[in-house]
């Protein structure tokens, strides 16, 4: 497979995860490699594979319903990006008192650990997702319990990032809970990136 490839791969979403295979020891250590050399510029820095937890998360993740704008992927219905047998969720420093260049700069950070965690991923053959439609309060709540991490609040910039094996018989664009297809677009290679192959 080509970067091309990879990249093309990683760009679209995956909404059909195997939940039983889990994640290998190899790209686990990747994974971990990626985050320790970003840490210090996160706040929060979560990595969840409890199969009970993943299921509460994903029952307060709600797609809005976009039906009367005319755009009829936004189907109102749970997001099953979020079930994926590894979910990452990094969301760096940020604070009320930052100007936008400082926001931008913290998507930035975050960014740039998805992406190499996600091509990472994708040439160990796994696919992934990224979901920002859930109930933040909800969320935090499940994800931290009792921790003391429970006081810091869920911000824009906290996406959660799913990685998992496709499960069989189906394509990334299937929700395997709602048996539905969202309609995948392709998107043009745009002339100013340059792709090494």
């Amino acid at each position: 497979m080509t970067t091309l490839k990879y990249h093309e791969q990683f760009s679209h979403t995956t909404r059909s995860f195997d939940r039983i295979t889990p994640i290998d020891d190899n790209l686990m250590a990747k994974i971990n490699e990626i985050i320790e050399a970003n840490k210090h510029e996160f706040k929060i820095i979560k990595l969840i594979t409890d199969e009970e937890m993943i299921e509460q998360i994903y029952q307060v993740s709600d797609v809005p319903n976009q039906l009367d704008e005319g755009v009829p992927s936004y189907k109102k219905r749970k997001n099953s990006q979020l079930l994926a047998p590894l979910l990452i969720m990094l969301s760096s420093y940020t604070d009320s008192g930052w100007t936008l260049s400082d926001e931008q700069c913290s998507s930035y950070v975050v960014g740039k650990a998805y992406g190499q965690i996600g091509m990472a991923a994708v040439k160990a053959g796994y696919h992934t997702s990224f979901c920002i439609c859930y109930d933040r309060e909800a969320a935090r709540e499940i994800i931290f319990k009792d921790d003391e991490a429970n006081s810091y609040p869920l911000l824009a910039n906290s996406v959660f990032m799913g990685i998992g094996k496709i499960a069989p018989g189906t394509v990334p664009q299937d929700d395997i809970r709602q048996d539905y297809v969202i309609p995948s677009f392709i998107k043009p290679h745009k002339s100013y990136i340059n792709v090494i192959e």
